[in-house]
């Protein structure tokens, strides 16, 4: 598990390198890697698609599609929630001098909340 966590730093380190290089590509990372832009932008997706349809019937299955992402939403957030009381793993800036854009967050980073998120809505 070391050498996994030394592996994933030394990558870590080098994108961290580029910060303040680039300010598009800043903005753009803060924006991607956000806790509540992924999470927000399936929300909406999926508020648009409740009302999308050329008829009823197409409707009706974007309905039914919205509510069976909403039941994996809630599988994933439990999910997400039993795992960090199992396993903790450290952020990156707890082991590493790094630059951060935004907040340091102070629970786990594995498993990350907005890749369950976007996994549940992908997978539904």
């Amino acid at each position: 598990m070391e050498t996994l966590l030394e592996f994933d730093g030394r990558i870590v380190v080098w994108l961290n390198g580029g910060i303040g290089r680039f300010a598009g590509l800043d903005w753009a990372a803060y924006l991607a890697v956000s806790d509540y832009f992924v999470p927000l932008a399936m929300c909406f997706w999926m508020l648009g698609l409740w009302f999308f349809g050329k008829d009823c019937q197409e409707r009706g299955r974007n309905q039914k599609a919205v509510l069976a992402a909403a039941i994996a939403l809630g599988f994933a957030n439990l999910a997400v929630l039993l795992l960090d009381q199992a396993i903790f793993r450290g952020r990156p800036f707890t082991r590493f001098d790094l630059a951060t854009l935004f907040y340091e967050p102070t629970d786990s980073s594995f498993p990350a909340n907005p890749a369950a998120v976007a996994f549940a809505v992908a997978t539904a």
